[in-house]
């Protein structure tokens, strides 16, 4: 026969081990970290490009009725950089194997390119440092190219100055990614499980 749902009675019962919830919760997080921690850590290497804009060149093209260029223009021209970037991957993937076997979905997952305001932030990950450093230093050689030839083929505007003010870095530490959200994945998964462990059948007394 089969048990009505009702959510106030599973809502008491939870209500009433709590401490089963919390204790469950608990471990499924420490789990996840544990989890975590058997995975290899990785070396993050680092390099950052200075992007701006030189307005009395810029003049030029903005538009009589408007006094400057609009944060959608400024944006537009800016992400020349990431485009850059982007196009010159399997270019650097292609250098990389000739020397370190590497799939394109390991150079696609460890490799990202962030921004912030005005600055271009590139990471490569690897389990070596100088693995990590290493690609990372030939994709920005790649991709300064590719923005000189940018400007010299109308791609990149030419009030676009571009500068790479950090070569890419040897990390002297590895990290871990993601450890907050696998344990907190454990957590959730933990709390689940105590919240249906609370809510079994009790055993019937003789």
């Amino acid at each position: 026969m089969e048990t009505e749902f009702i959510p106030l009675d599973v809502f008491k019962r939870v209500m009433r081990l709590w401490w089963l919830v919390s204790l469950t919760g608990v471990l499924g997080g420490l789990f996840g970290f544990a989890f975590h921690r058997l995975f290899p850590p990785l070396y993050d290497s680092q390099a950052i490009y200075h992007a701006s804009l030189d307005f009395t060149q810029a003049s030029q093209f903005i538009k009589p009725n408007d006094l400057t260029l609009s944060q959608y223009d400024e944006d537009l021209a800016l992400e020349a950089v990431r485009a850059a970037l982007i196009e010159v991957r399997p270019v650097v993937l292609e250098n990389i194997n000739k020397s370190t076997r590497m799939s394109w979905d390991d150079f696609s997952q460890n490799g990202s390119i962030e921004r912030n305001h005005a600055f271009w932030i590139v990471h490569f990950r690897n389990r070596e440092a100088k693995v990590a450093q290493q690609v990372l230093a030939l994709w920005t050689d790649e991709a300064t190219k590719a923005m000189h030839l940018y400007q010299q083929d109308g791609r990149m505007k030419s009030y676009v100055f571009f500068e790479l003010i950090s070569q890419a870095s040897l990390p002297a530490s590895p990290v871990y990614y993601r450890t907050n959200q696998v344990v907190l994945a454990g957590g959730l998964i933990g709390l689940i499980a105590g919240i249906l462990l609370s809510n079994l059948p009790l055993p019937k007394k003789r």
